[in-house]
């Protein structure tokens, strides 16, 4: 199980997580960027996303809530980025590895309020990824491998939340 890392920025907190793929640093960036595979497995999608620089990504929440990403980056050398509901910027990058590619995801945040859902959730998106990449169905958590999780991450997390609320 590959953890997620929380970066403290200046003025920001970065998740980061890495995985890895048999499949060229092409065919990752051409699922990561495909709306129908995006979809599957990246929060509360909806399969309307243009892939240029300036152009939107719709979401709907499922209740009653939609917003909208804007693309700052879509290419194989600089990744793919947007700025999510006007705030938050993900940026997922992909390097060659020996033996296939790696995904950099990069989760990047003002406050640590959701700090642990948050990252477990970003967590089972990511393998639900793979699975996908993998030719496998996306199978997401049990409830109790969901709380396993949350309980890691909790642990993982405590010191930097403790030291925000002070």
């Amino acid at each position: 199980m590959l953890f997620g890392q929380l970066i403290e920025n200046e003025s920001s907190y970065t998740l980061y997580f890495e995985r890895n793929f048999y499949q060229s640093k092409e065919a990752v960036f051409n699922a990561l960027t495909d709306p129908v595979i995006f979809s599957k497995w990246y929060p509360f999608a909806t399969g309307e996303m243009d892939g240029q620089v300036g152009e939107l990504i719709k979401f709907d929440d499922g209740e009653g809530n939609l917003y909208q990403g804007v693309i700052t980056k879509f290419s194989l050398e600089d990744g793919f980025e947007f700025i999510e509901d006007g705030r938050d910027v993900i940026r997922m990058e992909i390097s060659e590895t020996e033996s296939g590619a790696r995904l950099h995801f990069n989760h990047t945040f003002s406050g640590l309020a959701w700090v642990v859902q948050t990252t477990t959730g970003w967590h089972n998106c990511l393998n639900v990824f793979v699975q996908i990449m993998n030719g496998q169905p996306p199978q997401w958590p049990l409830p109790d491998e969901l709380v396993e999780l949350t309980q890691a991450y909790e642990t993982q997390f405590k010191e930097v939340k403790f030291k925000e609320e002070k």
